[in-house]
């Protein structure tokens, strides 16, 4: 999957010039924890909660709330942004993003398209990623299969069986699950694909409906 598929767009942003305040404002208006700095529509910069944070007075100076938020209206964004920012390319796969995060310690990185800001991914977005890959969501129904050969060998006949149904299948040779997501219209489903997936001699080690957001568990 592609950056472009899950970044954030529109993306705030705010200039070199602005207020330290006004960054503060947005990010509390707007949920957001950075903002990319733009001059003349060319990213210099980007600035985030923790910087805003240390521009404020710290609490053992005991200056009064509007005067800490004082400090702030002074202070522009050019004197307390990252001006060597992590940037990646919208058609960059996702894995690249979040190797980046990684490596860089930084929760967002801003998305370019030939020279311009198109985006921005966050941890959220992969976090996002990654619970729709592994059906966390209202009416998808998960099912774990032990990853033997002979599971690896049917499962590409099990998705062209569930074709209209399968949502994904996750598996890597380090682990020792192999993961079917499913997005189906009712509980009822569930059984006749358990009954299905029987047919093909997997063996299933775990299944779960997610209803309303939280997984129902398979029975013991």
């Amino acid at each position: 999957m592609l950056i472009k598929d899950i970044m954030s767009k529109p993306v705030i942003t705010v200039k070199p010039g602005d207020s330290a305040f006004t960054a503060y404002k947005l990010m509390q208006e707007h949920k957001i924890r950075r903002l990319p700095v733009l001059d003349s529509h060319r990213l210099v910069g980007i600035v985030t909660e923790r910087d805003i944070r240390e521009a404020r007075p710290s609490a053992v100076t005991h200056l009064p709330e509007n005067a800490s938020l004082d400090i702030l209206r002074i202070t522009e964004i050019k004197q307390i942004m990252a001006k060597d920012v992590v940037t990646v390319i919208s058609d960059d796969p996702v894995e690249q993003a979040a190797l980046l995060m990684i490596q860089h310690k930084i929760g967002g990185i801003p998305v370019m398209e030939k020279g311009h800001l198109v985006g921005i991914i966050t941890e959220t977005d992969i976090f996002r990623l990654f619970a729709t890959m592994f059906g966390a969501e209202p009416g998808y129904f998960q099912v774990v299969l032990v990853n033997s050969e002979e599971t690896r060998a049917g499962v590409v006949d099990a998705f062209h069986k569930f074709s209209k149904q399968v949502r994904s299948i996750l598996f890597s040779p380090k682990y020792p699950e192999i993961v079917m997501v499913f997005k189906i219209s009712d509980r009822a489903e569930t059984q006749k694909i358990l009954d299905e997936l029987h047919r093909f001699s997997f063996q299933i080690l775990d299944w779960h409906y997610f209803e309303s957001g939280s997984p129902v568990p398979a029975p013991t």
